[in-house]
Parts: C-alpha cells; sequence; structure tokens
C-alpha cells in the first residue's frame, strides 16, 4: 500500500491540491426558440449565461449532442486550469519571490494582508486569477473601510495590490490593462496620530516603574525617554552607550521574528546618535551595572512584553502600544520649540515628510502677528 501523500506545505498555511477547484458546465435547458429551426443548448459558465445552437430539429439528437459539446467544453477547461494558477498558487509564488527580498516583519505583514485577500476572493468565488476585476479588488477595498480599518492600513493594502499586480504582470497572470486600473483606488486620508497627555504619560510611566522585573521595567520605559523602536532597543549594546558623554548610537535592529538575530541599519537616516535625557540616564545607569549581557535587553521576550503591557493597560483603563512611547517622546519635541529637521533625526525618520505626515498636525500653526515682528 503507497503511503499518503501529503499537502503541500505553503506560505499561507492552507494545503493545496493540484487543482483544488474545478470548473465546470451546468445545462440549464435545452429549448427550441420560436424563430430558430433548430434546438439550443442554454449553459452557465464562469458565472454567464450562454446560448449555442445543437444545430439539429430533432431533441433526441439535441440531447447527445450537448454531450459531445458538454465534453469538449469541459476539455477546454481543464486545458486552460492547467496552464492558469490558482490564486492561492499566484500568491504562494509572490510571497516565494518576496521571502528573498524583504525582511522577515515586511514578509509576515503580507502574508497576512494576502490571507485576508485570499478569503475575500474565496468567499465570493474568484478562484483563478483570469476572474479577478479592478471592481473586486475596489469592493474588497470598501470592505476594509467598512470594518473600520484605518487610512494607514488601507493604504498598506494599496500599496500590497500595486506591487502583488505588478508582479501578475510581469508573470502573465493577468491582462496587460489591468494593473492600469489602480488609478481608481485613491489612497485614504490618514487620521491624526493619536498621543495621550503628559498626565496620562505620567501615570503609565509611574506605574511602569513599579514593576520588579528590571528588565521589563526598563525596556517599557525606554521608549518615553528615548522615541526608540522595539527593534532598535532589542539590538542595543552596551558598547553604543555613552553615559558619559549621554549619547546613545543606534546602529543595529532586531524585529520579534527576524532569522537574523541582529542586523545593521542600512538607512544612513536609521543610523544616529540621540541624547540621553538625565531622568532616563538615571534608569539606565543602575541597569547596565545589573545587566552584564553585551546586547542589554537580549532576554526580553516579546510575548511576555506584550502580555505585561496589556495587563497594564486593562488596569489603568489607558490604551497605549509600546510604539506610543516613541509617539509621546516626538509630541515632547515639537512642544519644546526642536527643529523639525533635529526631530527627524533624533526619530530615525527616512525623510522629513515622513515626520510632517505623522505629526504635522501638533506643529504650532503661524499666527499672522508672527509677521508683524518682521523688519525691512
Amino acid at each position: 500500500m503507497q503511503p499518503k501523500k501529503q499537502p503541500k506545505k505553503t506560505f499561507l498555511g492552507i494545503a493545496v491540491l493540484e487543482k483544488s477547484v474545478k470548473r465546470s458546465v451546468k445545462l440549464l435547458s435545452i429549448l427550441k426558440p420560436k424563430s430558430k429551426n433548430s434546438y439550443y443548448a442554454e449553459f452557465e459558465l464562469n458565472g454567464k449565461i450562454q446560448r449555442k445552437s445543437l444545430k439539429t430539429k430533432n431533441k433526441i439528437d439535441a440531447v447527445k449532442k450537448w454531450d459531445i459539446l458538454a465534453s469538449e467544453i469541459e476539455k477546454n477547461l481543464n486545458k486552460e486550469i492547467n496552464n492558469t494558477p490558482s490564486i492561492q498558487e499566484a500568491f504562494e509564488n509572490y510571497l516565494n519571490y518576496r521571502s528573498n527580498n524583504v525582511q522577515s516583519s515586511t514578509f509576515r505583514s503580507d502574508k497576512w494582508s494576502l490571507l485576508k485577500l485570499l478569503k475575500y476572493l474565496e468567499s465570493i468565488n474568484i478562484f483563478f486569477c483570469e476572474n479577478l476585476t479592478p471592481s473586486i479588488i475596489y469592493q474588497f477595498l470598501e470592505n476594509l473601510s467598512n470594518e473600520g480599518k484605518t487610512g494607514k492600513t488601507i493604504n498598506n493594502y494599496i500599496s500590497l495590490l500595486s506591487r502583488l499586480f505588478n508582479y501578475f504582470k510581469e508573470k502573465h497572470y493577468i491582462s496587460e490593462n489591468f494593473i492600469d486600473t489602480k488609478k481608481l483606488w485613491k489612497k485614504r486620508k490618514k487620521k491624526n496620530q493619536s498621543i495621550f497627555s503628559k498626565k496620562e504619560a505620567r501615570i503609565i510611566i509611574e506605574r511602569i516603574r513599579l514593576i520588579e522585573d528590571i528588565e521589563y521595567r526598563t525596556i517599557l520605559l525606554s521608549p518615553f525617554f528615548t522615541g526608540l523602536r522595539f527593534s532598535e532597543l532589542r539590538a542595543l549594546n552596551r558598547k553604543n552607550i555613552d553615559l558619559e558623554k549621554r549619547f546613545i548610537y543606534v546602529m543595529e535592529k532586531q524585529t520579534p521574528d527576524d532569522k537574523t538575530p541582529i542586523r545593521i541599519l542600512k538607512s544612513k537616516s536609521a543610523q544616529r546618535k540621540i541624547p540621553i535625557l538625565k531622568e532616563y540616564q538615571s534608569i539606565l545607569t543602575p541597569y547596565l551595572e545589573i545587566i552584564k549581557s553585551e546586547y542589554i535587553f537580549a532576554n526580553i521576550n516579546y510575548k511576555r512584553l506584550s502580555e505585561l503591557r496589556r495587563s497594564l493597560e486593562k488596569e489603568l483603563n489607558i490604551p497605549f502600544r509600546f510604539h506610543d512611547g516613541r509617539h509621546f517622546f516626538a509630541s515632547l519635541l515639537i512642544n519644546n520649540g526642536f527643529d523639525i529637521k533635529k526631530i527627524q533625526y533624533i526619530l530615525g525618520h527616512e525623510s522629513i515628510n515622513q515626520t510632517i505626515d505623522i505629526y504635522g498636525h501638533l506643529i504650532e500653526k503661524i499666527n499672522p502677528d508672527d509677521f508683524d515682528r518682521i523688519n525691512f
């Protein structure tokens, strides 16, 4: 007895059969229209109703001819299916391509976004690339909006879809002019970044100070005083901390699912040095005396950190993410009159436009009275 063939493992985590969906032709009726001399077959194919002459005046012969016609249609369909990838296979091919070109966190985001799209397409019985239409994709984006997804999330989907269909075009999975219709997908206006008040921040900070575990206490406080991302803190090396001159040199990163433990930041704007606030210096100094490892937050477990943050969120009844500490730090820089270019550098944004897009609404608008002080 031959062993049972195992399903192929996929990026999307769904078993793929050789052809998991088989399209078929469905006979609706065999009829003889009043204005015609021969019988016709009315049938459904790919959701469309069609009618074709069977070229006979005898109904019995018409039934036999329909069997032959249906067999030919099925044969052509099978040939078409074998030459055209299913939606799932096309997504798998794209993810396989992306896995070699992006960091793991970006790949993971693409994977889950495509899984959501795949489930949507299956729910409306779209299984093959040639059945995709711009209106289907537009409706998917509208559904995301109706689900309450933010403009930022929908914009991320639009960017993903643009990359996806460029890949499909190169592979001839879709028609040449399909991607041209992306102009129909207007990016959503982003909502202003919500940032908690100084009072809320102080409540959170004071509660974090009560955490017994010094590693988790210190890393949870860090974004409030440095604006560093979790990936940057996770890869913070003690040799890049100068307590005497009060500078942190940000040189490396590590995302939660990175296969490579520590990676050098490639972007020049991401590599930077940031001043150490005196309050953070008082937090960091005793921590470095206790923690002897080269990478000072190497023992942090991301799952445990998330659970701890959620418990604090519930206890304080103040919604916050780890990244919100970074947003609050940015708001402090703005409120204290820091130049926007300096803020961009401290936060490690690739461009000043990125800083303005996120925090522009916090920057004080120009008052006409300011112009009265100008002298010629």
